[in-house]
C-alpha cells in the first residue's frame, strides 16, 4: 500500500517581487488556486500582455477545481472580477470559491472601491462593477 500523497506547488505571483499573491497547489488530482491577487497598478493593457501577472493568474485559474482566498486585499483577491469577466468562474470544473465570510464581504467592498477609483482616474475596462458583484456572489 502506497501512503504517499502527490503534492505540487507553483508560484504564479511572488508576494515579494510581484507585490501580489497567487499560487497553484495540486494535491493528487485536485487543483487549488490559493489567492488570485493583482497589483494596484493594474491597467487595461495588462490583458494583452502575455507576461502580465493577471494573464498568468487567468491561465492558472482556468484549470482549477477550487479557488481559496486568504485575505480581502487587492494583492490576494484583485484578479477575481477579471476571472468573472472571462467566464472562468463559470467553468464546470470549478467546484467552489472558498473564504471566510469576513474575507468575502470585505474583499467585495475592496474590489468595488478599487474599480470605482480606477474608472475615476482613467478609462478602465479590464473588468466592470457588475463583474465585481457577480464574482463575489459565487462565495
Amino acid at each position: 500500500m502506497n501512503d504517499e500523497v502527490d503534492i505540487e506547488f507553483q508560484n504564479i505571483y511572488n508576494r515579494e517581487t510581484d507585490k501580489a499573491s497567487c499560487g497553484l497547489i495540486r494535491i493528487g488530482e485536485i487543483k487549488i488556486l490559493f489567492d488570485c491577487g493583482c497589483t494596484e497598478k493594474l491597467k487595461d493593457s495588462d490583458e494583452h500582455d502575455p507576461d502580465s501577472g493577471i494573464r498568468r493568474v487567468a491561465e492558472a485559474a482556468g484549470r482549477v477545481n477550487y479557488i481559496f482566498i486568504s485575505h480581502p486585499t487587492i494583492q490576494h483577491v484583485g484578479a477575481l472580477p477579471y476571472l468573472q469577466k472571462l467566464g472562468i468562474l463559470s467553468n464546470p470544473d470549478l467546484k467552489g470559491i472558498l473564504a471566510t465570510s469576513p474575507v468575502a464581504k470585505v474583499g467585495a467592498q475592496t474590489m468595488y472601491e478599487f474599480a470605482i477609483q480606477k474608472k475615476e482616474l482613467a478609462v478602465f475596462e479590464l473588468f466592470s462593477l457588475k463583474n465585481v458583484e457577480s464574482a463575489f456572489e459565487k462565495f
